[in-house]
């Protein structure tokens, strides 16, 4: 992984993970609507699975965690950014819930604890570029799960994209809350022979009318694209077995017609 200094001297993937950007970040990734989509999906293979307690690896401001806290189950947080962690404890604190959120790195995590579960959202699994990256976080999930205990990976999955002629080069996204508005601008660009999608994005804010200063990352973000054969060798690998492919969070199995996302389920063996 690399790093860009944010302002307060502190170290952050991209400018979206800062301390100044948390607020934004968790109001505006990840609308109500999506949330209750990820619960509804993630409590089904829960329950199926028997599972009570979450690790929720890169958990950034903590949204996720703190829903499954409030639907009952056990969970603990970690995130690298020291922003994204600062944001979910305040949050937690403020509703006085009793969540740990921790700064750790998933290629060496240091939890005193195993768990029934690992879930990896929101594309944080494509920061690990390399293989061995890869291979590292997986062997040390591994050794925080009990025995047949399940890791949920989700990413995005271009290449649907790609051989439809759809992928976009620029994506322009603006969401309005209360008297927020908060616009993001991608600036994408596909490495196909390195398997990577470098994204530098802007992002412009406003509170009324008063226009914020305009956040743009400092270089462009690098992140791995993954194929599902792909990651099943990684698993075969590290000790697990991909038991189900999803395209969505609306429980459709990734196909031609469901690939907004690539969900992956896996067991530990």
């Amino acid at each position: 992984m690399f790093y860009t200094s944010d302002n307060n001297n502190k170290m952050a993937i991209e400018e979206l993970y800062t301390s100044d950007m948390a607020e934004w970040y968790d109001k505006f990734y990840c609308t109500p609507t999506e949330l209750h989509d990820h619960l509804k999906f993630l409590k089904r293979i829960f329950n199926k699975h028997k599972v009570k307690s979450i690790l929720d690896v890169g958990c950034g401001t903590g949204r996720h965690s703190i829903a499954l806290h409030k639907a009952g189950f056990t969970v603990q947080g970690i995130d690298l950014e020291v922003g994204m962690i600062d944001y979910a404890k305040k949050t937690s604190k403020e509703q006085n819930l009793q969540i740990p959120f921790e700064v750790q790195d998933m290629r060496k995590i240091n939890v005193n604890k195993k768990f029934d579960a690992v879930i990896v959202l929101y594309t944080t699994f494509s920061y690990l570029r390399s293989n061995d990256d890869i291979i590292k976080a997986l062997q040390s999930i591994r050794k925080h799960l009990k025995p047949n205990g399940i890791i949920i990976i989700d990413t995005f999955f271009v290449w649907p994209h790609l051989a439809k002629g759809t992928f976009k080069t620029e994506v322009r996204d603006k969401e309005i809350i209360g008297n927020k508005t908060f616009e993001q601008i991608d600036s994408n660009k596909l490495d196909l022979i390195s398997n990577r999608l470098f994204v530098t994005a802007t992002f412009k804010r406003k509170i009324g009318n008063k226009s914020l200063p305009t956040v743009k990352d400092k270089k462009a973000v690098e992140l791995r694209l993954f194929l599902p054969n792909e990651l099943d060798l990684f698993y075969r690998l590290t000790g697990f077995k991909q038991l189900e492919i999803y395209g969505d969070f609306k429980n459709h199995k990734l196909s031609n017609e469901h690939h907004r996302r690539l969900i992956s389920v896996a067991q530990r063996i």
